[in-house]
């Protein structure tokens, strides 16, 4: 959750929590950055709304209802990237501890709501391809409002995460043995 202040209305932006997550991650808190990967993977859009095709995230979600978006300004797709950087460094971190535990992360079944991802690794797969097949012809992302949620434009916060994000998910898809989705990320 953003704030525990009923102000703001117990919103959680996958954009924040992914970074919070990652900060878990790398104080050693493994176990709160799986549940919230788990659970974010577990929200992803799975393109039945047109403005939210497959592989996107509201700007916020529900902490009480499980995927009930709370619309703010949308879309904030930095989110997508931060995402597969969270993901990539939580596996390593846990691989580096428990292979076992680190496979089950990426591949194991999370709760499928609607037509969304199986696994965490199906929803940095999703992402990545979102990305990827949204690339403008000078090699930009899409669009958002990004992390000011001001205009509607190219923001250098979003693409830096694009890009990091498809590197995150190119060192996945290489552990997993897809070297044709590892070269396409690259």
């Amino acid at each position: 959750v953003a704030a525990t202040n009923p102000a703001y209305g117990f919103k959680v932006w996958p954009r924040d929590s992914s970074v919070t997550a990652l900060g878990f991650a790398a104080a050693g808190h493994l176990d709160e950055a799986v549940k919230f990967y788990r659970w974010m993977a577990s929200v992803q859009e799975d393109g039945s709304r047109a403005e939210f095709p497959t592989g996107t995230w509201f700007s916020n979600y529900s902490y009480w209802l499980r995927k009930w978006p709370k619309t703010f300004v949308e879309p904030e797709w930095d989110s997508l990237g931060l995402f597969m950087i969270g993901v990539y460094h939580t596996w390593r971190l846990l691989n580096e501890r428990d292979p076992q535990a680190a496979g089950e992360f990426l591949t194991g079944p999370i709760e499928q709501l609607d037509q969304g991802p199986t696994s965490v690794y199906d929803a940095v797969q999703r992402a990545a391809e979102f990305v990827e097949n949204n690339l403008t012809e000078h090699g930009f992302g899409p669009a958002d409002h990004s992390i000011w949620e001001e205009d509607f434009q190219w923001n250098t916060f979003t693409q830096v995460t694009y890009a990091s994000g498809l590197n995150a998910a190119c060192l996945l898809a290489e552990e997993m043995g897809q070297t044709d989705r590892a070269s396409e990320w690259l």
